[in-house]
């Protein structure tokens, strides 16, 4: 079993004394061998259809799970390839258990 991170940001908007503040926060998307932990939630792999993403630049990301709740998207600056795979790895290792 693989553990992986993929950091990912949320974009913050708030307007303060007319003027529009923008905000980048950090997290990580933490893999471990049964689940993914985001800021707030977490995804176990049993429930996880697919992942991918899509490049919106050569330097940002967008980082889709599909899970029985819904699509979850994060916004990365990372490639996340590699934590696509650990994903894929991990999931695969707990179907056959």
């Amino acid at each position: 079993m693989f553990t992986s991170t993929l950091p990912y940001l949320k974009t913050d908007r708030n307007i303060v004394d007319n003027k529009v503040i923008i905000t980048e926060v950090h997290h990580e998307l933490v893999l471990e061998e049964t689940l993914i932990k985001a800021n707030t939630t977490i995804y176990h792999l049993s429930d996880l259809y697919d992942v991918n993403y899509r490049s919106l630049s050569p330097s940002a990301y967008l980082f889709h799970l599909y899970t029985t709740s819904g699509i979850h998207t994060f916004q990365t600056k990372h490639h996340p390839e590699a934590f696509k795979k650990a994903i894929l790895f991990n999931k695969q290792n707990l179907n056959t258990r």
